[in-house]
């Protein structure tokens, strides 16, 4: 996973989740996009808010599990993330 992130001057979030050119069937990339949102909501309660992000999802046999850490990781590194939890 990658994300990309701007402030957007809100009071919420904006999320798109988006898999790489070439990743694979229709139903590898809906599955890919599900687990991206629900990662998101998972974490949603911790993340700093007034940002657009983008996720793009590469191939790979991921759990949502790993989907979930995989996120996680990405919005501590961006420091959008709360790290009392």
């Amino acid at each position: 996973m990658r994300l990309h992130f701007v402030a957007n001057g809100r009071a919420q979030n904006r999320i798109v989740v988006v898999p790489v050119k070439g990743f694979g069937n229709a139903v590898r990339r809906n599955r890919c996009r599900r687990h991206g949102k629900e990662a998101y909501r998972a974490l949603k309660h911790r993340v700093r808010t007034g940002f657009d992000l983008v996720v793009l999802c590469f191939p790979g046999d991921y759990s949502f599990a790993e989907r979930c850490n995989q996120l996680s990781n990405l919005l501590l590194k961006a420091d959008l993330l709360d790290k009392e939890y």
